[in-house]
């Protein structure tokens, strides 16, 4: 009876505890490293540091089970390389039978060729973010995720092309946020699909690129709503071509609209945007144009827009400067409760 006791108790202590796979990962690479998918899963025990003139390897069809508060940082002339395939994706995670949550991945100052493909990032929110892209080149290509509680990309100073990837819906915060395009930077968002942030907050906010210098580039991607704004642009020249925004209505108690795309001034930089062959379908407004900011739009087609399709302030919720303009050529507007509103600050200054 006492062997079978022993027995059952060492069968409950083995089901409670996580399983260890054998093949671990940890501390700064001192050598180009490959994680091999025939060893697959690995355990990411403790943070992953690449450094300079080193290349971390990952093949598709790898599973990588992180430790709590584990992530993988690429520093100054570091590389990461972790492209899976259509059906051999490489899957980021946390031990099974656990509730860790790992801290995603930071690019901090690498120049490198890095790029994150066929990847579905789980539970990696312990962190304000799960991907840090600073002063890095990168590409994100056709990458998930599942939290709801984390901005998923933040930047600043990126040279980054986001592509492919669904972003799932997310809390009180921003989907993408960020800061600055100088130089030869680059920001640029293809074929995404977006999920609905909560609140007052945008999908994308992004400010401080102007020309003659690079600027903001987003194509051919889906906004699927959200109860602030789908772009927010302050101080930041776009081209934006051939996106839907659908969904955008004011669910906050703050003083601002909701709207497909914002515009403002930030740092005595206004954003004048091109914005060409997109759908705007079921919001607020498609486009905000506030703080002597400029719109060239061409070939859209603006349905069902609650209060205005373009809207040039925001009374009554605030009083903030007009735009300065807007040219129209080829557009369509179709079932809105007006084309523009706000053309001046306010009722008032129109001598009512």
């Amino acid at each position: 009876m006492k062997t079978a006791i022993t027995l059952y108790t060492t069968i409950i202590l083995l089901l409670l505890t996580p399983f260890s796979f054998g093949q671990t990962i940890s501390g700064q690479l001192t050598q180009d490293t490959v994680l091999d998918a025939a060893l697959s899963p690995w355990e990411v025990t403790g943070d992953v540091i690449v450094p300079d003139g080193v290349t971390l390897t990952i093949e598709p069809g790898c599973t990588l089970y992180f430790y709590n508060s584990v992530g993988i940082t690429v520093r100054s002339g570091g590389r990461l390389s972790a492209v899976g395939g259509v059906h051999n994706r490489i899957t980021m995670t946390r031990r099974p039978g656990t509730s860790d949550k790992w801290s995603g991945i930071a690019f901090e100052n690498s120049q490198q060729s890095n790029i994150l493909g066929y990847i579905d990032m789980l539970y990696g929110d312990a962190a304000r973010q799960i991907i840090h892209v600073s002063y890095s080149k990168v590409v994100l290509d056709n990458l998930t995720w599942n939290s709801d509680d984390r901005t998923i990309v933040e930047v600043y100073h990126p040279s980054l092309i986001i592509q492919d990837c669904i972003f799932p819906g997310v809390g009180e915060v921003e989907v993408v946020h960020g800061l600055y395009l100088t130089g030869d930077e680059y920001l640029i968002l293809i074929g995404n699909t977006f999920g609905p942030p909560h609140g007052y907050n945008d999908v994308l906010d992004f400010t401080d690129c102007k020309r003659p210098g690079p600027i903001l580039e987003v194509y051919n991607n889906i906004f699927l709503g959200g109860g602030d704004d789908g772009l927010d642009l302050d101080g930041t020249d776009s081209y934006i071509e051939g996106n839907i925004f659908m969904n955008f209505h004011k669910g906050h108690d703050g003083s601002s609209t909701s709207n497909a795309i914002a515009t403002g001034r930030r740092n005595g930089k206004t954003s004048d945007i091109v914005v060409v062959r997109n759908i705007f379908y079921n919001n607020d407004h498609a486009v905000l144009l506030k703080e002597e900011c400029h719109l060239v739009s061409e070939n859209n087609t603006f349905v069902k827009c609650d209060s205005a399709a373009v809207n040039f302030g925001e009374w009554p919720d605030r009083i903030v400067t007009p735009g300065k303009g807007a040219d129209f050529k080829g557009d369509i507007f179709w079932n809105n409760r007006a084309p523009f509103e706000n053309q001046l600050a306010k009722p008032e200054d129109r001598g009512y």
